[in-house]
């Protein structure tokens, strides 16, 4: 892979490194054995930079782009972030509503279809679904309204659909002037 630049980083489709790459797995390298590239990561990836410093983890993440920007958050060089799964909360559910339809007939009455029938057919029986019988806008009962909790729920998966490369980065070739 000729004519790249220190620290260029490309997409492989190999399970190796060609020679003068390494595979952008987190690795600790040393600053004696690397100094050019150490000169442009710095420890940006981790390490201490005094022996060594790290590559980037590309392991199950997708570059992004640096930003600062038009309103958006800022993203630093080397900045993790993310999840793989989350857990579904009341604190991370957006506002909503869900809309409720009841009719004032008889609990018994069969002639209306797809519905949920709002009085019962005698007093007591069961509970009820709302707390008044009229007007038409009637309150629903608080064991209707009752919130579902379940401690026990598992996280949800927030992968995208991926395809696996490997990505390498070059160890070795030009380095890259900076621009005046």
């Amino acid at each position: 892979m000729a004519d790249c630049f220190v620290g260029e980083i490309r997409m492989f489709a190999g399970n190796y490194a060609p020679e003068g790459w390494a595979i952008c797995n987190g690795a600790s390298l040393s600053v004696n054995d690397y100094p050019a590239l150490f000169s442009l990561i710095s420890t940006t990836y981790g390490g201490d930079g005094i022996r060594i410093f790290n590559l980037p983890d590309f392991r199950g993440r997708i570059p992004v782009g640096t930003c600062s920007t038009n309103g958006m958050p800022t993203i630093t060089l080397g900045q993790h972030f993310g999840a793989e799964t989350s857990m579904i909360t009341n604190a991370n559910m957006p506002p909503h509503k869900h809309t409720f339809n009841v009719v004032a007939d008889i609990g018994d009455n069969e002639a209306p279809s797809n519905i949920m029938l709002g009085k019962l057919a005698a007093a007591g029986a069961n509970k009820g679904f709302y707390s008044k019988e009229s007007p038409a806008t009637a309150v629903l009962s608080a064991d209707f309204l009752s919130p579902v909790t379940n401690p026990n729920q598992a996280p949800i998966n927030n992968m995208m659909a991926t395809l696996t490369v490997s990505y390498i980065i070059a160890l070795n070739g030009l380095y890259p002037d900076r621009p005046n």
